[in-house]
Order: structure tokens, then C-alpha cells, then sequence
């Protein structure tokens, strides 16, 4: 494969918690969750380092273990880092360092993918646009999001709703009715979409965290439209135009949101065994 990548923070005063990873055969996109500093996460080393420490694990059993499966590389990069904190941090604090993971491999002739909470894979091949991203998350709290949405980002009122939010989306973590993250349970790795295709079926495919997925939440364009921005501009590109479109709502008042700015990845794989999609 041929990958291209760029990461972006949302805030210049905090570090960004994406992270990215890439090689020959294998790339991946974690969105780490470390929420409001209101809330506490238990854990001393923060999200930063957790994202790269589990994508580090799981790039390097995919290396090392050619045949494994996804889910199972997955699972055992969670049980690693849970090891690596589980003297240190209090690791049953429901706020304890999380993540959204979305994987694609290309392994014996055929494409590999997992994809864990709202991280988005967008598979693009002769027969059009497929795009997979676990939801759930979005099910819970509507009507605390409906309050928070009707406030600045920003503002104590906004703020006070997104606390109420966060700390149900925790209750509903890794819970079956609930929703499914990389955090400190290895099992939440069975609950990710996984699949595999023949690698002539795909010509290019992106990995993105929701923050680069706001392309197509905000309506700049749809799926087809944002990898003709990637193909065309690049994964630098399509952040900026995300950027752009933040900025000129910088009052959430036209694109209700959580954060006013949030960490975005974009990542294009173009595949040696299937020509590119050309709009």
C-alpha cells in the first residue's frame, strides 16, 4: 500500500490525542479519549501516552504475527498496556485513558479491517463508497446532548452539560447496552466491525478520528466528495478544510459540537493491486 497521513491537535495548549502509525502492509488511527480535566481519569501517565503505547502493540504483533486476527491483536495490545499501568494508576476509574481504534491490513491477497467505536474506515472501490464506524456512543445521552447543543462551546453552560455527558457515556463504557472502547477491557476488541475483502475490490481506502470525519458531519460534502479531497489535496488538506469550517462557526451556533476544536487524522492508503477512484 501507499499512505500518505497528517495529524492535527485541536488546541495548541493541549498535546493531540490521536495517533498514527503506519507500514508497508498495515496502518492504523487511534482517537484517544481522556475527557474533561474536571472528571479525573485515574491515571497518571495521560491519554497521549496510552494511544501510543497500545497503536506501538498493535502495529508490532501485526509485524511480528503476519496471520493474526485484528481482533486478536487488538486484545492482547490492550492486555499489554494494561499491564504497564495496572501498579501505578487506578485502572477501575470509569475515566481511565480510553480509545477509538480503526486497522487496515493488507495480508495474502486481501484487505483487513477493524473498526472500534466512532473512528471511520471509508472503503472506496469499482463498486462506490462503503463506510463503517461504530456509532453507539452517539445512543447515549440524547437529551443531554440536546442541552449541551443549545449553548456556545465554551461557555459554563455548555461545559456543565458536557460534563453530564461524559460521565454517562462512562457509566455505558465497555458495557454490553453500552458502548465499546480500547481501554483497560480486552474483550471490547470482539466488539469492533471487522471484515476482509479482496484487495482488487479497493482502490484507496482512509482511516480517520472523528475530528477529520467532521468533513462530512458538518456537510462540507459526502463520502465520495471527502476522498476526492484526500486524492486531490491530500490529508493535509482535507484537516484544513475541517479547520476552516470551525473557525467560521467558532460559536458552535450553525455546527453544534462537543469541543469547538478537536484533534483530526486523516490517513489514504492506495492499494498496488487496484487503480484509485477518479472523480
Amino acid at each position: 500500500m501507499r499512505i500518505t497521513f497528517a495529524t492535527a491537535p485541536g488546541s495548541e495548549s493541549r498535546p493531540n490525542e490521536d495517533f498514527v502509525l503506519a507500514s508497508t502492509r498495515a496502518a492504523l488511527v487511534l482517537d484517544g479519549a481522556g475527557g474533561p480535566s474536571e472528571l479525573g481519569s485515574g491515571c497518571v501517565h495521560g491519554t497521549p501516552w496510552y494511544v501510543e503505547n497500545l497503536g506501538t502493540r498493535v502495529m508490532g504483533l501485526l509485524i511480528t504475527h503476519p496471520g493474526i486476527s485484528l481482533a486478536d491483536a487488538l486484545s492482547q495490545g490492550i492486555s499489554q498496556v494494561t499491564a504497564l499501568h495496572t501498579d501505578t494508576c487506578d485502572l477501575q476509574n470509569p475515566g481511565s485513558p480510553s480509545s477509538t481504534v480503526v486497522v487496515l491490513r493488507e495480508h495474502e491477497q486481501r484487505l483487513d479491517y477493524l473498526v472500534l467505536s466512532d473512528t471511520v474506515l471509508v472503503l472506496d472501490g469499482p463498486d462506490g463508497i462503503r463506510q463503517l464506524a461504530d456509532r453507539r456512543v452517539d445512543e447515549i445521552g440524547p437529551e443531554i446532548r440536546d442541552r449541551m447543543n443549545r449553548f456556545r462551546p465554551g461557555t459554563p453552560e455548555h461545559q456543565a452539560e458536557r460534563l453530564k455527558l461524559v460521565t454517562e457515556q462512562r457509566r455505558l463504557r465497555n458495557r454490553l447496552g453500552g458502548h465499546w472502547v480500547a481501554a483497560t477491557a480486552p474483550e471490547a476488541a470482539y466488539q469492533a466491525l471487522t471484515g476482509s475483502l479482496p484487495i482488487g475490490d479497493v482502490g484507496q481506502a482512509a482511516l480517520l478520528s472523528d475530528g477529520a470525519a467532521r468533513y462530512v458531519d458538518f456537510e462540507l460534502g459526502g463520502w465520495p466528495d471527502l476522498m476526492t479531497v484526500l486524492t486531490k489535496q491530500g490529508p493535509e488538506g482535507l484537516i484544513a478544510l475541517v479547520r476552516q469550517a470551525e473557525d467560521a462557526d467558532a460559536d458552535g451556533t450553525q455546527l453544534p459540537r462537543t469541543k469547538r476544536y478537536d484533534d483530526a487524522t486523516a490517513l489514504l492508503a492506495v492499494t498496488g493491486q487496484a487503480r484509485p477512484i477518479r472523480r
